[in-house]
């Protein structure tokens, strides 16, 4: 008896969890905007939401009184709907479901209404069918589905054309079923028509057909996508063209490769840029490597970053030995320089600086003093400095001399002031006392 009243305690207790779950899915969908029904599987209505009733115009009364969904469906729609309920629900072996589908609903009063219908099946836990559920969509404020998706392809197209990038839709074997206009004018074509039908491999150039099919074969087998891969194209006149060309593989619903669409780029003017740069990159490159002058380029730290062939020459250093490193690790700066390098570098505020006199220590330990120019380079999230050295070991050594000179030169100047100064006065007294000059 004990164990009789526990069984039926748990089995009250599981059935008010169940009640309260289904209370809660019952409140959902009555919070829904959309039409929800449910049926048995003669198609009496065993649920239906406050949105479905009001629409129709029926009540809870209604509805306990038994109402079938075929008999909310006018007359010379009612047999299609009842073939197609038919389908979903006995043709147990297959996962089809109808879709989407349109039919005029006829409410309580009479009139009727323009319904987009989607019906699936209610399957229990031993996987039988139990019903179906629907989903009805109100299409009497404008266009039926049909229509309505006919609008959303030509706003698809119209975005589509005015791409300026080229959009093409192949079959699997790279017949061209679809292209859009900047893909006409980039081919040289005037309508779709002289294009559509093609394959589109007769437009990629030869040395690049091997690797366009092999990027077109991992597409199938490994990536389903192929992002920003060159190749040079033909067009309609002849001229070649350079694109890049991303690609995807296109899915029917069940997940089987059906084509490929691709975006084509126009990368012609792109690469002429790119070379050009390339080009003024050379000729700066040159002319730093030739200047006169050692140029360094290193961070706010004095890490090396570049050296000229000019700096190799100076420091006695490779840019293979110096390149990443501490300047204050090369010992390069002369030790009482150090701490003037230091403050300098901690002064740096991205302004350009000097020219300041530092001695240089070589690799085979010569010293050379050199004039140091520093300018920065902003990069993002970080700076750099270039500095110029220029040697004026010996400019110096030549100042040296000329100041030695013109020191010895003036001292001559002033011996010779002196010689004849004495010699003026000398000269002097023999004119006004001629007889004492003569003693």
């Amino acid at each position: 008896m004990q164990k009789t009243n526990k069984n039926a305690k748990s089995n009250l207790k599981k059935g008010r969890k169940t009640t309260v779950s289904d209370s809660k899915i019952r409140n959902l969908l009555e919070s829904i905007t959309d039409m929800i029904f449910e049926t048995d599987v003669n198609g009496k209505i065993t649920h239906a939401n406050r949105m479905t009733l009001r629409m129709l115009g029926y009540t809870q009364n209604d509805l306990r009184n038994g109402i079938n969904i075929l008999d909310t469906i006018v007359a010379d729609e009612a047999d299609r709907a009842k073939a197609s309920i038919s389908k979903l629900i006995n043709v147990q072996d297959t996962q089809e479901e109808p879709g989407l589908e349109e039919y005029t609903f006829q409410r309580a009063d009479g009139s009727t209404l323009p319904i987009t219908i989607h019906l699936n099946r209610i399957v229990d836990d031993t996987g039988q069918i139990t019903g179906i559920r629907g989903i009805l969509f109100n299409t009497s404020s404008g266009k039926s589905y049909k229509a309505a998706l006919q609008i959303s392809e030509e706003k698809l197209r119209f975005i589509v054309d005015s791409i300026s990038d080229g959009i093409i839709v192949t079959d699997l074997e790279g017949k061209i079923a679809e292209v859009n206009n900047a893909t006409l004018q980039k081919a040289g074509y005037t309508r779709k028509q002289e294009i559509i039908g093609q394959n589109a491999f007769e437009f990629i150039v030869q040395k690049d057909q091997q690797r366009f099919q092999q990027d077109i074969f991992d597409t199938i087998t490994k990536r389903d996508v192929v992002d920003k891969v060159e190749y040079t194209l033909w067009a309609v006149d002849g001229k070649k063209f350079d694109a890049e060309i991303s690609s995807a593989l296109l899915r029917d619903s069940e997940g089987n490769p059906t084509g490929f669409i691709g975006v084509v780029r126009d990368v012609t003017s792109r690469k002429k840029i790119e070379a050009n740069l390339r080009s003024s990159e050379e000729r700066l490159q040159t002319i730093v490597e030739n200047a006169p002058d050692a140029i360094f380029i290193y961070d706010n730290n004095g890490n090396m970053i570049y050296g000229n062939r000019k700096a190799e020459e100076l420091t006695g250093y490779s840019k293979i030995e110096f390149m990443g490193k501490n300047i204050f690790d090369l010992g390069i700066i002369a030790e009482e320089y150090i701490p003037l390098v230091v403050e300098k570098l901690k002064q740096f505020r991205g302004i350009p600086g000097g020219p300041q006199e530092v001695e240089l220590v070589n690799k085979s330990g010569r010293r050379i003093l050199v004039e140091v120019t520093v300018f920065p380079i902003s990069k993002p999230g970080s700076s750099e400095v270039v500095g110029i050295a220029r040697d004026v070991t010996e400019r110096k050594r030549m100042e040296k001399e000329l100041n030695e000179h013109r020191h010895k030169l003036e001292t001559l100047i002033e011996q010779r002031t002196a010689e004849l100064t004495t010699a003026n006065e000398k000269l002097q007294q023999e004119i006004t006392n001629p007889r004492k000059a003569q003693k």
